[in-house]
């Protein structure tokens, strides 16, 4: 894996770049004009993109009827320098028809300890807890 980023000569805006898909970063004010996301924040959408693909991937092997998925994180920022994540809480909202409960459980834990190298990463140096909620609707036939 390689990345590169460059300054855009203003402020804090950066283009950041991997294989050839571009993001902009920015911090926010006074340094930065808040125009982008900030690194942090990149980092914690790595975090929800790979275990949500882990999680849809699984749930769809284990044959769920998965209409909705979405993972949602929230942190906060220790006091002092380097400003670090404290814990770093996922709420999984998987939605669907005649959903197994277990097999949700099943997919999110995977995803949770064996799957996601983002998590893996992150859990070396900070604490992630999760809960996962379930919106499943039976089918009926008419």
């Amino acid at each position: 894996m390689e990345a590169k980023v460059t300054w855009s000569g203003q402020k804090m805006k950066f283009e950041a770049e991997s294989r050839g898909f571009k993001v902009l970063q920015d911090a926010k004010g006074p340094f930065g004009e808040d125009s982008a996301p900030n690194p942090k924040e990149y980092v914690l959408q790595g975090l929800c993109g790979c275990t949500a693909m882990d999680t849809i991937a699984l749930l769809k092997k284990f044959k769920q009827n998965v209409t909705a998925l979405s993972v949602e994180v929230q942190t906060e920022l220790t006091q002092g320098h380097p400003q670090i994540f404290n814990q770093i809480n996922l709420v999984y909202k998987v939605t669907g028809i005649d959903l197994d409960e277990s097999k949700v459980n099943e997919a999110v834990e995977l995803s949770r300890h064996k799957y996601c190298g983002v998590i893996a990463m992150i859990e070396k140096g900070v604490p992630v807890v999760y809960s996962v909620e379930i919106f499943s609707q039976t089918y009926q036939k008419s």
